[in-house]
């Protein structure tokens, strides 16, 4: 059996990745954790959509740097605000853990971290979704579980 130094937990503030944490907390209470917060401008919970206003001053079809200033600044302060949840958690049970935030596709960016970082398991939460929703879009922990390198724990 091999050890388990370097743990990844995508972590997004749903009940299932609080769920992953404790989880990971628990079962390697001596490996190095890291909790990602992953944004995804298409589907964040700060919308770049919801943003756009007809004339905002940019040229038709495209988004002025002002809108994307506002939307990067509020979904770092979202970021900032699930990561201290996570923090907190961690403490709570007397561990330390790093944080880092990343811009983009979240199965993608959570797959390239573990292989930059050295991670050598991911344990994540699922949404859990069923029926047509999985088969049209599939599903984050489906999409990490088929690509990683690493071992990945899938928490329901």
């Amino acid at each position: 059996m091999t050890s388990t130094d370097h743990v990844l937990v995508p972590f997004e503030g749903s009940a299932l990745s609080v769920k992953a944490l404790e989880i990971a907390l628990a079962d390697y209470p001596d490996a190095e954790i890291t909790v990602l917060h992953v944004c995804n401008p298409v589907t964040s919970e700060v919308g770049l959509f919801e943003l756009l206003t007809p004339f905002d001053g940019a040229p038709p079809g495209s988004i002025s740097e002002d809108v994307w200033t506002d939307w990067y600044d509020r979904v770092r302060d979202r970021s900032v605000a699930v990561l201290e949840v996570a923090t907190e958690l961690a403490g709570d049970s007397g561990h330390k853990i790093r944080t880092k935030t990343t811009f983009g596709h979240p199965d993608r960016e959570i797959v390239e971290f573990a292989e930059r970082s050295d991670v050598d398991r991911i344990v994540m939460g699922s949404h859990t979704r069923t029926g047509m929703a999985r088969i049209w879009l599939g599903g984050v922990a489906d999409r990490v579980v088929r690509t990683a390198s690493v071992p990945v724990m899938v928490v329901r």
